[in-house]
């Protein structure tokens, strides 16, 4: 079985599914015995949800960084 340190560092690419077939099937064992590398898997996947709904979110050219409104 991987130890937590090999999975925190791969753990990245696992979510990205980058790694070859055997690795994620390892991870996937990991995270399914471990007590404390699911949380971190889960904080990860939750982070990367976020960052993507901010990649989805529109810019406005014009808006105060502030939220001044020209006062």
């Amino acid at each position: 079985m991987l130890k937590c340190d090999e999975v925190e560092r791969m753990l990245s690419d696992y979510e990205d599914g980058a790694l070859p077939f055997s690795k994620m099937v390892a991870i996937r064992f990991h995270l399914m015995m471990c007590r404390r590398c699911p949380a971190l898997e889960r904080s990860l996947r939750e982070t990367i949800d976020v960052l993507r709904a901010l990649r989805d979110e529109p810019i406005n050219e014009g808006a105060d960084p502030e939220g001044n409104k020209g006062e």
